[in-house]
């Protein structure tokens, strides 16, 4: 089950491993938290039905556009 593929997604959130470091993944899911560590800083943890992963959100634009979203 943790090799679902569709159309909105490329993983699910329990089957990344450090082997997939360096591609270019689509997960889809509910965000958990948000960690602001400073404004260009923060951590994400997505949730979906298989787990968690977190995300390093590295761009003040990319962590405003988090903030704007709703739990």
């Amino acid at each position: 089950m943790d090799n679902i593929r569709s159309s909105y997604r490329t993983h699910t959130c329990s089957c990344l491993r450090i082997g997939d470091v360096g591609q270019a993944v689509t997960l889809a899911g509910f965000l958990e938290n948000l960690r602001e560590v400073g404004a260009n800083l923060a951590f994400l943890v997505l949730r979906d039905f298989y787990g968690t992963t977190q995300i390093v959100l590295e761009t003040e634009e990319l962590v405003a556009q988090v903030k704007a979203l709703n739990k």
